[in-house]
């Protein structure tokens, strides 16, 4: 079943964690009971839903590592249907503290698995880095969803992800599939920004999701008040398009699922007899 979602890249500044927030906000608006798993150090997610510095003593880390189970660090929010899981600094020693151990690229997977009984969908805020933290990300994902501004830096930013994807698949032997390739933060009104956006699409076809993020105040300030961008105006343009982006991902996980479970029924149909 298709739950866990990494929001992820290897790229900063792409609005990787407006898109995590507001997403999942608008899957809690639609009565999906959802989780945020803050997997940033920074904690850019927890901070951007008002949490406070002093709120984050439990974290994922502590999940990560088997200090606490997953319930026990889950904080409630102000949005109705919708937890977080707060990231911390504590995740900065992560991929060290992982190197030392076997599991090192499936900790979370196993630590997120009780979460899964208890929500319709998972939402990871995950580092714009390559690491093992990372790898657990991709490893604990059912698919992935991948924000990009439309730039020519974002697009070769994008390239090496991909790339960071294969390499990732032939080492571990399994990856989550792309579910799709989000354009943010898209300022249409700059010829460049267009250009780069028709790139986008021209080299990554129906993996890009139909809705576009474009700029909007609004989504800017949500965050400096420790609020989604639908608590602030649910009719503001920024909320608008990521309702529509929620509802795009939906279907699209509806599409995966029975492509999936067709796939595996083919795999497990008996071999033809010989004549």
């Amino acid at each position: 079943m298709i739950q866990i979602l990494p929001v992820i890249t290897n790229k900063g500044g792409v609005g990787k964690t407006t898109t995590c927030v507001n997403l999942a906000a608008a899957f809690a608006r639609s009565g999906r009971r959802t989780l945020i798993v803050d997997l940033d150090g920074q904690a850019s997610a927890s901070l951007a839903l008002g949490l406070k510095r002093a709120d984050l003593k439990v974290s994922s880390a502590q999940v990560l590592f088997g200090e606490v189970d997953v319930a026990d660090a889950i904080k409630q929010t102000r949005v109705p249907n919708m937890d977080l899981v707060p990231g911390s600094m504590d995740l900065a020693s992560a991929d060290l503290r992982l190197g030392r151990l076997p599991d090192r690229v499936t900790r979370l997977r196993t630590a997120l698995a009780a979460a899964r009984e208890e929500y319709d969908l998972i939402l990871l805020d995950c580092p714009p880095s390559a690491s093992l933290l990372t790898i657990n990300a991709v490893m604990a994902g059912d698919a992935l969803i991948i924000p990009v501004v439309p730039s020519y830096l974002s697009i070769e930013g994008l390239i090496s992800f991909g790339e960071m994807l294969r390499h990732i698949h032939s080492g571990v032997g399994r990856m989550a599939p792309v579910l799709g390739i989000a354009i943010t933060r898209a300022d249409v009104e700059k010829r460049e920004v267009r250009l780069a956006a028709e790139v986008i699409r021209q080299r990554y076809g129906a993996r890009v999701f139909q809705t576009v993020i474009h700029p909007d105040a609004k989504l800017e300030t949500a965050p400096l008040q420790g609020k989604t961008v639908f608590e602030i105006d649910a009719n503001t343009p920024g909320a608008l398009e990521y309702a529509a982006l929620a509802e795009e991902v939906v279907e699209r996980i509806g599409t995966l699922t029975k492509a999936l479970e067709k796939a595996r029924a083919k795999q497990n149909e008996p071999a033809p007899q010989a004549a």
